[in-house]
Parts: structure tokens; C-alpha cells; sequence
């Protein structure tokens, strides 16, 4: 399934991630007790066949899902 992915992160949406300079690392907030190093805090804020997009206070960051490794918590 060429969206299967993407699909797969739509429960996380609404949830705090700390994400990566280089906007390739997603690291669920509650997994973590310590800020992954050059990182931002950015809320999941949507999910699309092949991008996913995160939302700050002061920015918006689209993401390919090709790019993107997501740590989450089960």
C-alpha cells in the first residue's frame, strides 16, 4: 500500500513531537524526557497521502513521508 505510512501516523495527530534540524526525525514528546539535540517542539498537525506537516507557535514545517522516521510510544 503505497500511502500504508502515512496512514499509520494519523492517530498521532494532535500529539507534541520534537523535531530534528533537519526535518527528518520526528520524536514523539512523551517518549523522551530530554530534548534530542538541535530539535524543536512542534505539534503533529496533519497527515496527507505523501507529506506529513508540523505547526510551532511561529512555524509550519511540511515533511515527504519518504524522508521522515518517526520514534513513537506504544
Amino acid at each position: 500500500m503505497a500511502n500504508a505510512y502515512a496512514d499509520w501516523l494519523v492517530p498521532y495527530v494532535g500529539k507534541d513531537f520534537y523535531l530534528s534540524a533537519d526535518w527528518t526525525v520526528a520524536t514523539e514528546k512523551k517518549r523522551t524526557s530530554t530534548v534530542p539535540d538541535g530539535a524543536r517542539e512542534f505539534k503533529l498537525a496533519g497527515v496527507g497521502q505523501d507529506f506529513v506537516y508540523f505547526e510551532s507557535p511561529s512555524d509550519r514545517v511540511c515533511v515527504p513521508v519518504v524522508v521522515l522516521r518517526a520514534v513513537l510510544d506504544k
